[in-house]
């Protein structure tokens, strides 16, 4: 997913727009409907030379900039997102939804897989949501990508519906984490939305609302594990109830319980494989060393140790942090075996967390932890923002954290080695 809404948000407030589609609306959305409303839902504006009309899309598109039959696939998703989320779950509508047919235009020459803006009219003063879908994903390496990413870009309408997105310059990292989760709600069938754990595990230390090499896509974990504790509900409620208020108090009223007491159980479900849809995400292919020092990690990020301890040894970690055990499926505040990943999270944005394995038998040897192994301050690695491709690798921590990295690809590769890997382990559903 490289969706360029974060951009929108920054420049709907104000910021100049990375593109000018983003804050000004092509010539067909003149505000005019070229119909009257009598029960069917009409285009607000003029089509383009070609589009495909359902109840509740039209999907446009110039020339050859898409075909008729792959714009047909994008309005059968998006009606199937319509249908779970609005229909179903009850999100409510996106704003001019009630008589005019969403607009969603292809268009291959954007810089990333797609955006949702809001544009004003008289009619809608405070705008109505159009997105903007790239075909260039809908290869065959990785046929159900594009339409995931229709139906994450319908979420985003309906964001706008419920959420002022003026508030803050940090909004984006929770619209972009629920729309990646709400992409599998509104198509379950279609699994690609799992591929953005990535962005997780290559800096778990990050802060939570960081957006820092796409890290805010990686944080669908965090409705993943609401939805999971709480169900679906909570999610929804965190985005109709919210009230404009910041997303750590907006989350923690709807769950019941402060955000920094969620996200060190969210590390630990992480770590436990204990997450729906875990057997589709990546496994975390970044650990701490054995003994180490942590002072640059963000509020709420999670460092992960994988520690198999001889009898009588034990992990000691001091400082600002909470750690939760995880191991066969499940999590704890203690560890249930002498071989664990241990998820240290920070729990004050200030403060050098420590940790250490004490106890007799320690002979110093990394026993399966970091690949460097000894001890002393960690320099973990910086995130990276594109161009590193990755393989869902298996087995042995140490062998897990053989990262493949390509420095010289661009974003798209990365799908293209994940496509295999969701094709062949589609979740089983009841």
């Amino acid at each position: 997913m490289h969706c360029l809404t974060p951009l929108v948000l920054l420049a709907l407030q104000g910021g100049d727009p990375y593109d000018r589609r983003m804050v000004t609306p092509p010539a067909q959305l003149d505000g005019v409907p070229r119909a009257g409303f009598a029960g069917e839902k009409v285009i607000y504006g003029t089509p383009y030379e070609h589009h495909v009309d359902s109840a509740n899309f039209t999907v446009e598109w110039s020339g050859d900039d898409a075909t008729e039959a792959y714009a047909r696939t994008v309005s059968d998703a998006l009606e199937a997102g319509w249908q779970s989320l609005i229909v179903a779950r009850g999100w409510p509508a996106p704003v001019s939804s009630d008589r005019y047919l969403l607009w969603v235009v292809l268009d291959p020459t954007l810089s990333g897989s797609g955006f949702t803006t809001v544009y004003t009219s008289s009619e809608f003063p405070q705008g109505y949501p159009v997105s903007w879908v790239s075909p260039g994903y809908s290869d065959r390496d990785w046929p159900g990508f594009s339409l995931s990413v229709a139906v994450h870009e319908f979420s985003h309408m309906i964001q706008f519906a419920v959420r002022d997105w003026g508030t803050s310059s940090a909004e984006s990292w929770y619209w972009e984490a629920s729309a990646e989760w709400m992409a599998d709600q509104g198509v379950p069938d279609i699994d690609t939305y799992a591929l953005s754990t990535y962005w997780y595990v290559q800096d778990t230390p990050a802060a939570y609302d960081s957006t820092v090499g796409y890290h805010q896509y990686g944080m669908l974990i965090l409705p993943v594990y609401l939805a999971d504790t709480g169900g679906p509900e909570v999610v929804q409620s965190s985005w109709v109830h919210n009230d404009g208020m910041p997303w750590a108090d907006a989350i923690g009223q709807a769950a019941g319980e402060d955000l920094g007491a969620i996200l060190p159980e969210m590390a630990g479900a992480y770590a436990a494989g204990a997450l729906t849809g875990s057997d589709l995400f990546y496994p975390i292919d970044v650990y701490g060393p054995r003994e180490g020092d942590d002072s640059g990690s963000g509020l709420y990020g999670t460092t992960y140790l994988d520690l198999t301890l001889s009898p009588g040894e034990r992990l000691d970690v001091t400082g600002p942090a909470t750690v939760r055990y995880a191991a066969d499926g499940t999590w704890g505040p203690t560890p249930a075996g002498p071989t664990f990943t241990a998820a240290i999270t920070r729990i004050e944005e200030q403060g050098t967390i420590s940790w250490s394995v004490r106890g007799s038998g320690d002979s110093g040897d990394p026993l399966d932890t970091a690949d460097s192994g000894g001890s002393g301050t960690w320099d973990r690695p910086e995130p990276t923002a594109c161009g590193c491709a990755a393989v869902k690798p298996s087995g042995s921590g140490s062998e897990r954290r053989r990262r493949q990295q390509d420095e010289g690809r661009g974003f798209p590769e990365l799908w293209i080695l994940g496509a295999a890997t969701i094709a062949v382990r589609k979740r089983r559903r009841a």
